[in-house]
């Protein structure tokens, strides 16, 4: 069972289910499936176990649960490895298709 998440930085943190859940929230699944998902990993994840294994965990899960929320999910990953430029042309394509 997991108590601690290695950050890539190679602090350790306490493992936060809460966490877990709000991030399913947010890419669309409901609160008891998000819920369901943080359990699955607190007991499967080996303890201080990289964020990004916690990541490819939670990816699969949410997957086979959800195509959509798996490409919101996938896509959140990518916009945060954008270099400051791609993300400000990114983000000015996405501001201008909205008007």
């Amino acid at each position: 069972m997991i108590r601690f998440v290695t950050k890539a930085d190679g602090r350790l943190v306490p493992f936060s289910k809460d966490k877990l859940v709000e991030t399913c929230l947010r890419i669309g699944l409901d609160a008891a499936k998000g819920r369901e998902i943080a359990d699955w990993v607190e007991k499967n994840a080996p303890d201080k176990a990289p964020t990004r294994e916690i990541y490819e965990m939670v990816l699969q899960r949410v997957e086979e649960v959800s195509a959509r929320s798996g490409a919101l999910f996938r896509l959140r990953d990518a916009i945060a490895d954008l270099d400051s430029l791609s993300f400000e042309l990114y983000a000015a394509k996405v501001l201008k298709s909205q008007g």
